[in-house]
């Protein structure tokens, strides 16, 4: 009874200190979250000692639940229909940001003394926004139906399925385990719940609508949250994933808006201990660390700016729409969290400065956050003076080409679902290829017994794999082509205003081959890569794809410059639509 007793007062004073900060900090136009981490602190060991290591078996297990609450409702807020708007800017400024706050990250840890492991983590750390914190900045503000959401939504989408990714890779390395066998494993598994488990759960909704059984359908949702996530752990992969890919599973249904509504309180609580969890684990840093973290934080500043402003303009946004972007993604949160505690578990010399890094680039981002969405224009200003001219001059020149060429010719609805059409269907091929590749890689280190004598398995499942691929590869050259046609389309017409039909016809294919050859060297460039470092049979279709895509890049470009050279010598006006 007493065990009881010391949990229930543990629980109940936990919660009153971390919601009494929270309420303050809300007060003051602060994220609550900064007032549970804080909360935590101050219960903590190296505060009040209030919760120790010793009698915090509890709210460790309420903070594990509250990151999966957490991940399946972030899962079952982003809807892939909210693609439609925003895509492009997203899938150009997504990756970009990324790139330039991991490499920055990785330089300066580096040059701080962190060993490769470190900087690899502490780059990570800096590479991820909070989709959790900019989520709920978005509903307090009532900004979800604003221009800035109608693009951080889907860069929240690409954000977190680029962490789950780099969690499910983070929990091989943690594991000792084949990289290869976790890759196949992760496959496999979001193949399996896109196509069987989405599909399941939504019969089974419609069974018990039919049974007049629609009262326990968010129970039902959270039942299967849940059997998604021990899904996960029984391929190998972090339940966080699991927890994520039940949320995005269920997004789609009808009673998704329901099931937010009624499970609201559910994750609230649950979430709440997550982030004090964080904070009873918090170990103040020494003088280095916070200096640091003072350093992270200065580069991340930079990292953001400069992502979003310079690859802003090159897809045609303002500069003030771009930093008010940047500051709504400002924020370094769970998943960022999530990998600094990898260092504690794979007990690297620093493991608990990255931590504490990780934290406090948490509380200072997330205390940030609301200060910079509010003075975004001053900041705008600030900056855009200090860009010399012609560089204004050129990045205005860029915004309205791309403005006029790109996204005006794309506001139409039907071009934005035939878009997405492409998407899925490309994305689906890459699946079915990888599961291809995995299977066969999986079978060629089970297989003892030779398949033919004489001749290696590897070497005939390698052969085999890419016979039954080649459908899928024809499959995404064509909806690559059909996808970019589509987009150059919408725009052709008026660049190329004096062309006829016909000749339109021709110049869209091939620009569109062009980009496909492109994107088949970037193929033949990772096979190169593969040929080096893993197995000479990759220097075939290295070999074979480098060709081909020169060779159409090349007919391609002469292509369009002799019918430009024709087209000038005797231009002929496009006939009029009646």
């Amino acid at each position: 009874m007493a065990l009881v007793e010391e949990i229930v007062l543990q629980i109940g004073v936990t919660l009153l200190v971390s919601m009494l900060l929270g309420a303050i900090f809300a007060r003051y136009k602060q994220s609550s979250i900064v007032g549970y981490l804080l909360g935590g602190i101050l219960l903590g060991p190296y505060a009040l000692g209030f919760i120790t290591s010793e009698n915090s078996l509890v709210l460790n297990l309420f903070s594990e639940l509250g990151v999966l609450m957490l991940l399946f409702f972030i899962g079952l807020e982003l809807d892939i229909k909210k693609f439609k708007e925003g895509s492009l800017n997203a899938f150009v400024l997504g990756p970009a940001k990324m790139v330039v706050c991991f490499g920055l990250g990785y330089f300066t840890a580096s040059m701080l003394g962190f060993n490769g492991t470190e900087s690899v983590i502490l780059g990570l750390v800096i590479s991820f926004s909070s989709a959790a914190i900019t989520w709920k900045f978005l509903v307090d503000n009532r900004m979800m139906n604003s221009a800035e959401a109608s693009v951080s939504i889907p860069l929240l989408l690409i954000n977190d399925f680029i962490a789950v990714t780099v969690l499910a890779l983070l929990s091989t390395y943690v594991a000792q385990g084949s990289v290869n066998t976790i890759m196949l494993n992760s496959v496999f598994f979001i193949v399996f719940g896109i196509f069987v488990i989405s599909r399941f759960s939504g019969y089974l909704i419609k069974v018990m609508e039919k049974f007049d059984y629609k009262k326990h359908i968010t129970l039902f949702s959270l039942g299967i949250a849940f059997a998604v996530t021990y899904l996960a752990t029984y391929f190998q992969l972090s339940p966080a994933i699991g927890a994520f890919l039940g949320g995005f599973l269920l997004s789609g249904l009808s009673h998704s808006d329901r099931i937010k509504k009624e499970l609201t309180l559910f994750r609230d609580f649950f979430a709440a201990f997550f982030f004090i969890g964080i904070g009873l684990h918090f170990v103040p840093p020494g003088m280095s660390a916070l200096a640091a973290a003072a350093i992270f934080l200065a580069v991340y500043l930079v990292a953001q700016t400069v992502s979003y402003g310079f690859f802003g303009a090159l897809v045609g946004l303002r500069s003030k729409f771009s930093i008010k972007l940047s500051s709504l993604m400002f924020t370094v949160g769970e998943f960022s969290l999530i990998i600094a505690g990898f260092a504690i578990t794979l007990k690297t010399p620093h493991a608990q400065d990255i931590v504490g890094i990780a934290v406090l680039l948490g509380i200072t981002t997330t205390f940030l956050m609301s200060y910079m969405v509010r003075s975004s224009e001053l900041f705008s200003r600030v900056i855009v003076s200090l860009i010399p001219g012609f560089l204004k001059n050129r990045f205005s020149w860029i915004r309205g080409k791309t403005q006029e060429l790109i996204h005006e010719p794309l506001q139409d609805k039907s071009v934005q679902n035939r878009i997405l059409n492409h998407f899925k269907s490309i994305g689906l091929n890459i699946f079915i290829i990888l599961a291809i590749a995995y299977v066969m890689f999986y079978i060629s280190l089970e297989s003892t017994t030779p398949i033919i004598t004489g001749i290696p398995n590897f070497l005939i499942l390698f052969a085999l794999g890419l016979l039954l691929a080649v459908r899928q590869l024809v499959a995404i050259v064509r909806e690559l082509h059909s996808l970019i046609f589509t987009v150059i389309r919408q725009s052709s017409k008026e660049v190329f205003s004096d062309y006829s039909d016909k000749q339109l016809d021709d110049i869209d294919n091939a620009i569109s081959e062009i980009f496909i050859s492109f994107f088949i060297l970037v193929v033949s460039a990772v096979l190169w890569v593969l040929a080096f470092y893993v197995s000479w049979l990759f220097e075939i279709p290295a070999l074979v794809s480098t060709a081909l895509g020169l060779m159409i890049i090349t007919r391609d470009a002469m292509l369009i410059r002799s019918e430009r050279s024709r087209t000038k010598a005797k231009p002929r006006r496009r006939k009029k639509e009646p």
